[in-house]
């Protein structure tokens, strides 16, 4: 599930750089997810995951070969609450 992997990613590799592919990841965050007991976390998952994340500034993947860095939670809380107040910064314009 989606936000299952969302949280997992959040709450495992706040202010990391992952220096694993994507399938790598997947494969980190199903450990993680193990003692959930419910449907397990898919590749998808962590794809859409990173994609959410990186779309919304709150994970960076420099260039498409190179690693991803999630960023810290207060980094993102601060990116959100800019989200809130200017729904114009970045890329996302008025349809974010």
């Amino acid at each position: 599930m989606f936000p299952k992997a969302f949280k997992i990613i959040i709450q495992h590799f706040s202010d990391q750089t992952l220096r694993q592919s994507q399938e790598e990841v997947c494969g980190s965050v199903k450990k993680l997810d193990q003692n959930e007991g419910s449907a397990p976390v898919t590749l998808d998952d962590v794809r859409r995951t990173l994609r959410y994340l990186n779309y919304f500034g709150l994970a960076e993947k420099p260039s498409p070969r190179c690693c991803w860095h999630i960023k810290s939670v207060d980094d993102m809380c601060a990116r959100l609450r800019d989200l809130v107040h200017n729904r114009n910064i970045g890329n996302e314009g008025e349809d974010f």
